[in-house]
């Protein structure tokens, strides 16, 4: 059995999510839905939360999953006002043509939007098949931009699941396998 070994570079699409199946490739991997490049990956974390009954007299014991969380964090090299709204549910983005400026207004519990994203990581690798993680969720951890003398500005992002479909899926990790 060959095992791959994935390097971390990617690209996240974001686009918003109205609660039905989650659409063919195409349809999510293109540039109007590309949210940025990636400086230093993605991470995936997913945990489950267990509890165990046991009787007072310690002869019986089962133990239940109770909860799941699952997490997706990166930080993007390349983002726009137009990325940082998708991050922002109380963001209000403004264009004015004539001045030729964009405003984003961050703030203010009345301008809270409950929109959800679909957010897929794709890994690219033309060699042993592209690597997909995908979501159902939002940005719930605001955001902190950097500037540093020395360094590009990052947008760091974490993007918290929930269910997709009826069984429950907070994340969908899929590969091309050329060897199938």
């Amino acid at each position: 059995m060959e095992k791959n070994m994935a390097l971390g570079a990617g690209k996240l699409y974001i686009t918003s999510w109205d609660g039905s199946t989650i659409p063919e490739d195409a349809i999510i991997e293109n540039d109007e839905n590309c949210m940025g490049l990636i400086e230093k990956g993605a991470s995936i974390t997913y945990n489950p939360e267990y509890k165990t009954f046991t009787d007072a007299m310690g002869i019986i014991s089962e133990t239940f999953l109770v909860k799941e969380e699952c997490r997706l964090k990166t930080e993007f090299i390349t983002w726009n006002f137009d990325t940082l709204k998708k991050l922002i549910p109380t963001g209000i983005l403004t264009v004015d043509e004539t001045t030729k400026r964009k405003t984003l207004k961050v703030g203010g519990l009345g301008n809270y939007s409950n929109s959800s994203y679909l957010i897929r990581f794709v890994h690219e690798d033309n060699r042993k098949g592209n690597l997909r993680a995908t979501i159902v969720g939002t940005n719930q951890a605001g955001f902190e931009l950097n500037y540093f003398q020395e360094d590009v500005a990052v947008l760091d992002a974490e993007f918290i699941a929930k269910p997709s479909d009826n069984n429950g899926t907070l994340v969908i990790l899929d590969e091309d396998d050329p060897t199938v």
